[in-house]
C-alpha cells in the first residue's frame, strides 16, 4: 500500500516538475511553420499572420515592408509595426507582391 502510494507521488511529482518545461520550451510565436510551393500566397501570409512571425513583403516594384501581420484578406494585406516606422501600417495589394521572407529557422 505504502509503495502504491510512493509511485503515485512520484508520477504526480513528474508530471507537475516536467509540464512547465514542456510549456516553454516553444514560446506561441515560434509555432512551427513551414513554407509551401503549393500554397496559395494569401493562405502562406494568413498561416504566417496566424504563428506570429514578422515578415518582409517584397513589392514588384523593389520596395519592402518588414514588420508584422496583422490582417489578410482576399485582396490585400495590412502590415503592422513596419520596421523603421512602427507607428504606422501599410495596406498592400495582394497583386503587388512579388516575395515573402520570413525568418524559419536559427542557426
Amino acid at each position: 500500500m505504502r509503495t502504491v502510494l510512493m509511485l503515485r507521488v512520484a508520477v504526480i511529482g513528474l508530471v507537475l516538475f516536467t509540464a512547465p518545461i514542456a510549456a516553454h520550451s516553444q514560446p506561441a510565436g515560434d509555432a512551427p511553420t513551414t513554407l509551401s510551393a503549393a500554397a496559395s500566397l494569401r493562405d502562406t501570409l494568413e498561416s504566417l499572420r496566424a504563428a506570429g512571425k514578422p515578415v518582409e513583403l517584397v513589392l514588384k516594384n523593389g520596395k519592402s515592408y518588414a514588420g508584422k501581420l496583422a490582417a489578410v484578406g482576399e485582396h490585400a494585406v495590412i502590415v503592422s509595426e513596419i520596421r523603421g516606422k512602427e507607428f504606422y501600417d501599410a495596406y498592400i495589394v495582394l497583386e503587388d507582391v512579388s516575395a515573402v521572407e520570413v525568418r524559419m529557422r536559427d542557426r
